[in-house]
């Protein structure tokens, strides 16, 4: 079969049977289910304050994507907001230099189904200015970082106790990185 796609609607990975979808295991999600199709211009970007969502410039829609050397494995999260900037480089249309390669530190990366057996917990969340957010899982962690809505970098740490006082109001997403080379991604509120 021939299939068609310009950038703009969500693509699901997953390993299983086409006969028993709601049994397949999400291996990688390229954007959020439902949304893309919702702009006129399509596709999305790395600009927070549209909700990701392409308003007139887009990263994904007819631009080729590669990507990141530091993405490990896949996000399994079909409805979580899709930030294409953390995860993928775009490219100009039809850039066909990197076909069917990828440049990583893959050593140590798990298995789709190891992921499930990480435990952790982000508390509180969501959280007041002042209050310490404690984050344990039950596997070691190297550090964290947080990342803000605009993709920016605003913290990272080897403690497991993040002070809000350092942070502004809003939502950020906390990248969990294990020992082990396995990552969690996490959103946190600070209210």
């Amino acid at each position: 079969k021939t299939w068609y796609w310009n950038g703009n609607d969500a693509i699901v990975l997953a390993k299983g049977s086409v006969n028993d979808i709601l049994n397949s295991v999400k291996v990688d999600v390229f954007g959020k289910i439902g949304e893309g199709a919702i702009s006129s211009d399509g596709g999305w970007t790395n600009v927070a304050s549209a909700g990701f969502i392409s308003n007139g410039y887009s990263w994904t829609e007819d631009h080729t994507l590669m990507r990141k050397s530091t993405v490990l494995s896949g996000d399994i999260d079909a409805l979580d907001p899709f930030n294409v900037g953390l995860e993928w480089d775009s490219l100009a249309e039809d850039s066909w230099n990197n076909l069917g390669a990828h440049t990583c530190d893959c050593i140590g990366t798990s298995a789709v189904n190891n992921i499930k057996e990480v435990s952790y917990v982000v508390y509180p969340n969501p959280a007041n200015t002042g209050e310490i957010i404690t984050i344990t899982a039950n596997s070691k962690i190297n550090n964290i970082e947080i990342i803000d809505i605009l993709g920016a970098r605003v913290l990272t740490t080897k403690s497991t106790k993040i002070n809000t006082n350092y942070l502004s109001k809003g939502k950020y997403i906390a990248i969990i990185n294990l020992s082990d080379g396995r990552f969690i991604e996490n959103k946190i509120i600070i209210e």
